[in-house]
């Protein structure tokens, strides 16, 4: 089982599902840049890609909403080493679309929770009642 802090503790045992939230930069947090369908695009395209091409994660479930995003996967590689890729291509990509230079896209820290049993699992399914597919809120 891997373990790290930084504000938060992590704790990520080999074989567990995990639900994973990002958050915008406590700076933008208010301006819900991913409300923006080009955005979500950004984002949701990146978390497709991350799994199809570099199958960093199994993908069970995620959305984007207008201030953060949630993801329900098995991880196939350490979560720190997709979170990064993820939100720097996406933070990159939402920058030059933004036309923000130097500025921070994402908050550095995470949220993350590992599945401990199938009910779990049923109700982190993003959220309850909704199929496990990859959808982008409102």
């Amino acid at each position: 089982m891997a373990f790290y802090r930084r504000n938060l503790p992590h704790w990520h045992p080999s074989g567990k599902a995990l639900f994973i939230t990002w958050r915008l930069h406590q700076s933008i947090q208010n301006e819900h840049h991913l409300a923006q369908p080009g955005i979500a695009a950004i984002v949701a395209d990146a978390i497709c890609y991350t799994q199809v091409n570099l199958r960093y994660y199994d993908l069970h479930a995620w959305v984007v909403m207008s201030n953060h995003v949630h993801l329900l996967v098995d991880p196939l590689v350490e979560p720190a080493v997709f979170l990064n890729t993820l939100k720097n291509f996406t933070a990159r990509h939402v920058n030059v679309l933004l036309q923000r230079t130097g500025a921070s896209f994402w908050q550095r820290e995470y949220f993350d929770h590992w599945i401990r049993s199938q009910s779990v699992r049923r109700n982190s399914c993003l959220y309850r009642g909704q199929p496990c597919k990859g959808r982008i809120g409102k």
